[in-house]
């Protein structure tokens, strides 16, 4: 069976391109560390769109670029130029040159590999599909990766100016340059440089020279710059995408055992072997049965003989090297004495711990849910109890480890490392992440992050899930949304910010990297003065429920550009005191798909400037008529007017302003459709009376057309006079609508009849 090493030069010395390749990969850690595949920081690493969006590429997050890292390794396989023979024409779309290196199996090879699955990971997460495995194949040598880089691009991918010919040093006959088409063409993206790595014999210094393709050699110790791309599978494949390890370029390390291979194959070629049998004489059949020998030991007598040493210090020092080699015989035997000692005590062990009852999963479930019941504080829920028994319990530790259930949440805060004369006593939660990360993998994770003053640590942590980010609840300073751009959260689907300090207020912009998000809540309660940044509203289209709670408010611009750029919400909730009264710039805001609309305080003016056709919801809660620019019910029939929709529900909560009857009889008149009306702890500012008992009382005039599909009403006020009077109200109501009176007196009959009939509720 072939094997990776039948390519190598014979004679080639594997232990010495070992020893090599650890010393060089160690020399450019020291050098690059921040470039190195297996050494640089994984949360650098950001997923943007290339190629007019049909495609992603890895980005580093701290200059904006494409990711080039680098590996180093020993040459298994090669595809490189020139070009020797002619191609046909329907290739050029898959025509590459490429080639693949291992590391032996080095623990600096074998995290470079790993890096490479976390990105590929991390791919997997920004696009939420199967992503086929990136080119790594197993080898007698260890784990290889494979690079290429295509010859051609996409004319449609590529600016004019970067459209280039081919250099003699790749297509020396033009076959390559035979197949640039209209579609096809060979751009500077295309391109892989080549270098080799000599020392400066005046200065004694290293440099870096361009060579050809040609002098990598199977065997040779090379460095590689790479790229990663994701890239869509053909729909019948078993996979939605793949990842490819792009080459971007290739320096030429070590060449030297190669040559010393090739060398010393020449020589022993050349070596003239008679196989002439000698005369038949008894001196030559000596000879015969002394060439059973070892070639070590006739070697060794050959080696004796040539520098004069005396055969009996030969055969001394043999018998000593035979005595070591006893000694460690009998010392590897007493090892696995030991070893098999400590078996029998852990078998013993395990046989003591298996007679503990484990609960069932549900029962199991039970219990942390009463935990998480129990305590309120959000800090101490279900999930970080969990945590904090597979850390600490070893009895426990198995159960809990057997409920996957319970680890689709983790709920973690900043705990202070407690050390005693320097030794750690007390480990945070997610020091143990590492050793129970595999019992989420099969489902997404929710995370709670409960320390506003650093989240550079979540990162890191989120970097080490193997799964989904799919829901994170964030308590954090305004600043730290910067981290949000990192590629651990690109699959994001519901956001819960709770957000403090005033320096970087209101910049939200940092979550337009979040193309998965559909629930944004945002909440903010303090105080200080604005910083140097402007506000920035965010832009996510794909956004669906926006809940903001911000006070002190921002300028009505802000929140003015983030409905226009969030303008597929369905649901809103809105509450905030703006730095500025005045309604913008005026104009309207459309939201087509909006269906439930809850405004608070100064946001209440947006019902002059919202449009929304499909809004079925309204709800209301506005302590100042100056927070609607007027009459509140004149702005309720704006909106209801301007965008033609049709309101089934209309609820007021702690409203206290002035009632103008004619106002609210044209609102009402425009509103035919409510089924609907809640009314809590409102009054009217200029009657000094219940708003609900107003509603109710203008609803209980002659004209009985006024609100026909009301079913349902939730009037609470904050006394028994208030219930007695909406009572009285509902009864003249429904006389008016039924022609009959209720059969039983008093309040309580009066509410269980309308409950029960009606569906009116007081």
């Amino acid at each position: 069976m072939a094997t990776a090493t039948d390519k190598f030069p014979r004679c080639y010395d594997f232990d010495a391109a070992e020893d090599r390749l650890e010393w060089l990969t160690s020399s450019r850690k020291a050098i690059a560390a921040d470039s190195t595949l297996g050494a640089f920081l994984q949360t650098r690493v950001a997923v943007v769109d290339y190629q007019n969006g049909r495609a992603r590429i890895a980005s580093d997050i701290l200059s904006s670029t494409e990711l080039v890292l680098e590996v180093s390794g020993v040459v298994l396989d090669t595809d490189l130029p020139p070009v020797q023979r002619q191609l046909s024409e329907n290739k050029a779309r898959f025509v590459r040159q490429g080639l693949t290196i291992a590391g032996f199996d080095t623990d600096a090879f074998t995290d470079a590999v790993r890096d490479v699955e976390s990105i590929r990971q991390l791919f997997e997460r920004s696009v939420g599909g199967s992503v086929q495995k990136s080119d790594q194949i197993g080898t007698d040598l260890g784990p290889a990766l494979c690079a290429s880089m295509r010859y051609f691009s996409h004319r449609k991918d590529v600016e004019g100016k970067d459209i280039i010919p081919f250099s003699k040093d790749i297509d020396p006959y033009n076959h390559l340059q035979a197949l640039t088409s209209d579609t096809f063409v060979h751009s500077r993206q295309n391109v892989v440089q080549y270098f080799e790595y000599d020392t400066d014999a005046n200065t004694g210094t290293g440099r870096y020279t361009s060579c050809s393709p040609t002098a990598i050699k199977i065997g040779d110790l090379v460095t590689c710059k790479l790229s990663f791309v994701l890239v869509p599978m053909p729909r019948s494949g078993k996979h939605a995408w793949k990842m490819l390890n792009v080459l971007k370029a290739v320096a030429l390390m070590d060449s030297s055992l190669t040559r010393e291979a090739g060398t010393t194959a020449t020589l022993e070629d050349f070596q003239v072997k008679d196989d002439k049998p000698p005369p038949l004489k008894r001196a030559d059949l000596i000879r015969s049965f002394r060439s059973v020998l070892t070639l070590e030991d006739a070697r060794a007598h050959e080696d004796a003989l040539a520098t004069g040493v005396d055969a009996t210090a030969v055969a001394a020092t043999t018998n000593r090297l035979r005595d070591a080699l006893e000694d460690c015989n009998a010392e590897r035997q007493r090892l696995r004495c030991i070893d098999l000692a400590l078996r029998k005590r852990l078998a013993a062990i395990a046989a003591s711990l298996s007679s503990i009852q484990r609960l069932p999963d549900d029962i199991l479930r039970l219990v942390f849910k009463c935990i998480q019941t129990t305590f309120k504080n959000p800090y101490h829920c279900v999930d970080y109890f969990a945590l904090t028994i597979c850390a600490v319990s070893r009895r426990w530790r198995a159960v809990a480890r057997s409920t996957a259930t319970l680890w689709t949440h983790l709920s973690l805060r900043r705990a202070r490392v407690v050390t005693v004369r320097g030794i750690p006593r007390r480990t945070t939660p997610w020091d143990h992440l590492p050793v129970l990360a595999a019992l989420c993998a099969s489902a997404p994770i929710n995370i709670r992050w409960n320390w506003d003053f650093d989240v550079a640590p979540l990162v890191v942590i989120s970097a080490q899930l193997p799964n989904i980010i799919q829901t994170l609840e964030l308590t954090a300073q305004w600043e730290s949304l910067a981290y949000l751009k990192s590629g651990v959260f690109l699959s994001l689907t519901r956001l819960d910010l709770t957000l403090c300090g005033g320096l970087y207020r209101f910049m939200l912009d940092h979550v337009n990297s979040l193309s998965h998000l559909a629930h944004l809540r945002v909440s903010y309660n303090d105080v200080g003065p604005f910083g140097p940044c402007k506000p920035s509203a965010p832009t996510l289209p794909n956004l669906r429920e926006l809940s903001m709670q911000l006070i002190p408010g921002p300028p009505f611009s802000f929140i003015s550009a983030t409905l226009r750029g969030c303008s597929n919400i369905s649901s809103l909730e809105l509450r905030c005191t703006f730095a500025n009264r005045a309604p913008g710039d005026g104009l309207s805001i459309h939201l087509k798909s909006l269906t439930s609309l809850v405004l608070a305080d100064s946001a209440c003016c947006l019902l002059r400037t919202i449009i929304a056709p499909g809004a079925e919801s309204l709800s209301l809660s506005v302590v100042d008529n100056n927070d609607v620019h007027g009459s509140l019910f004149a702005a309720i029939s704006d909106f209801v007017t301007t965008s033609a929709c049709a309101l089934s529900t209309l609820a007021f909560s702690r409203v206290w302003c002035t009632v103008y009857p004619d106002d609210m009889d044209r609102c009402l008149e425009r509103m035919p459709a409510i089924s609907n009306l809640h009314v809590h702890d409102s009054w009217d500012a200029c009657a000094a009376g219940s708003f609900g008992e107003v509603v109710v009382q203008r609803l209980t005039r002659h004209d009985s057309l006024v609100l026909p599909n009301l079913l349902n009403a939730d009037l609470r006020g904050p006394c028994h006079h208030y219930r007695a009077r909406v009572a009285s109200a509902i009864t003249a109501l429904w006389v008016s609508r039924t022609g009959e009176r209720a059969k039983s007196g008093g309040v309580v009959a009066m509410k269980e009849f309308y409950s029960d009939i009606a569906g009116i509720d007081i």
